[in-house]
């Protein structure tokens, strides 16, 4: 457009033309282009690429209320809001925005994109001078054009998104009061009004209730009141509303219906057999908790009939258990003749696990039952599990302490109600673009002088994530949550799994749980002390650094080193109890990896493949768990230490990571991380355990699923 108005003689229009052009030029370079000098990876950076939190509501309300919007009713505020998104738009609703344009990256730099465009170019035209051609042809202005339209549009999609968070965020304040500030029960639950906001916030419920099936065959489409079946279970009946009414605020009531304490696992037919090895440490370890399989109709009836006997039955046999008569002895009982307990024994020693099933095909809605496959159908039992105390861990999720008591009843857990695991602090980073893109949807100053929600703290910004841009912050098999108390982060969680930009930049769902209470507002969780550690046994030193030709480094060693493919999780109340770690129960759970690390430096003193199989496919061997140095501290050294508190390996097909207690050969409190070594009666209950995992099929006298 500029262009053609200085071809030409500018009259008076042409002039307003112009000026039009060049404010929009203008308008463009202060809203999109900044150069930012905090970042150093390239000399050209891309976009102002944040968002102040004004969104165009806010902006509607602001205008229309030029004595200040925050001097109305908090109530009024609330209805003034959601008015002006039907009047703007009638058809207004939260999408999934996998159809808008969104373009990952693009924030990044231009020249790289118009650099890698030009070269693809080539690529496919190797037969001319592409140089020349490529100047003929104008692709770099031509690729700048396309690089701008892209940037618009997801610039574009982004700003939606921050509305649609933004959305989120006030009907949290508006309707499910989260926090605090006026009285939702003055609310008249006969206006149809909560009921069409959430059909337009949340499309992927269908506004009808889970199944519940207990395991004695107890059907109900109510929530369960865990303190009819369990002892200890604290519920207040007259708090409890068991089945949501369609005309009110499903959420609300959903959400005023959670009671009890106990422990979420997503099933499908698939993973059976992890979660017959589950139940069969759970009852070792003598659980208390009420447990719920949550499925999504993808867990058959012979599964379900499989796992009720595993849960329930007390004719087990005992002959593949490892130290079981000095468990036995450790805990008071008799000593059995031939392996075999009595039944009355075993009920005390091993007690069978209050069980249900929960069929959420019917909670959600039909059009967005595809969005719900692998990790993201653990977000469904986060939601629909009927607990208002709920446990929610993975199928390879193995406790090593009792849940209720380490987790639940922890300080850090009765203190937030929200209660979360760091993952390995490890040296790998994400793009910039990536970590600002979460920055966006976070409460601002604005949130708070339109609806008193809290924008976000140092506690979110300040953390690895954020401030460092490292990824994998958080570990996700074991999630402790009250959802009474956090149910708006609950429900954003989700939410960012189904926007498709959100969900292609986390790893599977680890960080949807502290980044959803993040973004509605609710900061009020504990992440873990301790990071993830590596468990499992210390090196012997013959063994380490294989690749030397002889001792005389080797004898001079200082660190210790565990070897693992299980990240560990290590309790902050003493430093020393192992909580639970992840990956199962085997050494290496990939099939047949023995076969190509017998040939690699690290196993060879295992002489055999046949030798590695039984290490690699046995249950794992605990005897400590090293919680090293962040990744990012580095000491440089020729003594043959470690220059990181971590060092990713090939083995185990790249899942195995050593950890080590000291870095570079130095040993002092800026470089030493934790080194916790488990004592005898420690070390033969994990033993116990492993082996009742392993041979979890023969215990129960069932066959694998």
């Amino acid at each position: 457009m500029l262009r053609r108005l200085l071809s030409r003689k500018i009259g008076q229009r042409g002039l307003l033309q112009l000026a039009c052009a060049l404010g929009f030029i203008l308008f463009q370079y202060h809203f999109f282009y900044r150069y930012d000098s905090s970042v150093s990876y390239s000399a050209e950076v891309f976009i102002e690429d944040t968002h102040d939190g004004m969104t165009r509501p806010y902006q509607r309300l602001a205008h229309a209320h030029p004595d200040g919007f925050s001097s109305t009713s908090f109530s009024d505020r609330c209805a003034s809001y959601f008015d002006l998104l039907y009047n703007d738009d009638a058809m207004w609703r939260t999408s999934d925005f996998k159809e808008l344009p969104y373009t990952r990256y693009i924030f990044e730099t231009e020249s790289k994109y118009i650099n890698d465009r030009i070269n693809e170019w080539k690529k496919e035209n190797t037969a001319v001078n592409t140089d020349e051609r490529a100047k003929q042809l104008q692709l770099h202005d031509l690729y700048r054009v396309e690089y701008e339209k892209k940037a618009l549009e997801t610039r574009a999609t982004e700003s939606k998104l921050v509305e649609s968070a933004t959305h989120l965020r006030v009907y949290g304040a508006c309707y499910l009061d989260q926090f605090g500030h006026h009285n939702t029960e003055l609310m008249d639950e006969r206006d149809d009004k909560c009921h069409d906001i959430e059909n337009r916030l949340f499309q992927w419920i269908s506004r009808r209730m889970p199944t519940y099936t207990r395991w004695d065959g107890q059907h109900m489409t109510t929530m369960p009141i865990m303190s009819n079946y369990v002892d200890g279970q604290i519920s207040k009946p007259e708090d409890i509303h068991t089945k949501p009414k369609l005309s009110a605020c499903y959420m609300k009531t959903f959400r005023d219906s959670l009671n009890g304490r106990g422990i979420a696992i997503s099933v499908a037919d698939k993973y059976v057999d992890q979660v017959v090895s589950l139940f069969a440490v759970l009852r070792a370890s003598n659980n208390t908790l009420p447990i719920q399989i949550v499925h999504s109709g993808d867990l058959s009836m012979d599964s379900q009939k499989l796992l009720i006997k595993v849960a329930r039955t007390l004719d087990l046999d005992f002959k593949y258990a490892d130290e079981l008569e000095n468990m036995l002895k450790a805990r008071g009982f008799s000593i059995p003749h031939d392996g075999y307990v009595e039944p009355s024994e075993i009920e005390k020693f091993f007690p069978p696990l209050e069980l249900w099933f929960v069929d959420v095909s019917d909670a959600v809605s039909p059009n967005y039952r595809s969005k719900f496959h692998s990790y993201a159908n653990k977000l469904l039992a986060y939601v629909f599990s009927s607990f208002q105390h709920t446990v929610l861990i993975d199928t390879d999720t193995v406790p090593t302490a009792d849940i209720d008591q380490h987790i639940l009843q922890s300080p850090f857990y009765e203190t937030h109600g929200a209660y979360f695991f760091k993952d390995r602090e490890l040296y790998f980073q994400n793009k910039p673009s990536d970590v600002r893109f979460f920055n966006k949807l976070m409460p601002s100053k604005i949130d708070y002088a339109m609806f008193n929600i809290p924008p976000v703290s140092e506690h979110t910004l300040g953390n690895r994530f954020f401030k460092y841009k490292f990824m994998h912050f958080m570990e996700s098999g074991l999630v402790a949550i009250d959802k009474r108390r956090h149910f708006t982060g609950v429900l954003a969680s989700l939410q960012l799994q189904i926007w498709s930009p959100a969900a292609a930049i986390v790893w599977g769902d680890k960080e949807l749980f502290w980044l959803g209470m993040s973004m509605a507002g609710d900061e009020d969780y504990y992440m873990n002390h301790w990071a993830a550690g590596s468990i499992g046994f210390v090196t012997a030193p013959e063994n380490r650094l294989p690749g030397d030709a002889d001792d005389s480094r080797r004898k001079k060693l200082i660190s210790k080193e565990v070897c693992s493919t299980h990240p560990a999780h290590v309790s902050p109340v003493d430093n020393s109890t192992l909580l639970w770690y992840n990956g199962g129960y085997s050494f290496c759970k990939m099939p047949g990896e023995y076969n190509h690390d017998i040939k690699k430096n690290m196993m060879k003193h295992f002489q055999t493949a046949d030798k590695l199989k039984k290490l690699y496919e046995g249950y794992h061997h605990m005897e400590a768990v090293i919680v090293p140095k962040h990744g990012e501290f580095y000491r440089k050294n020729d003594k043959g230490e470690n220059e990181r508190g971590w060092l990713k390996m090939s083995e185990c097909k790249h899942f195995m990571y050593c950890a080590y207690d000291k870095v570079g050969g130095v040993d002092d409190p800026v470089s030493n991380g934790l080194l916790v070594e488990f004592d005898e009666l420690t070390k033969t209950t994990y033993r116990f355990y492993g082996s009742l995992a392993e041979f979890a099929p023969e215990v129960f006298k069932v066959a694998s699923a």
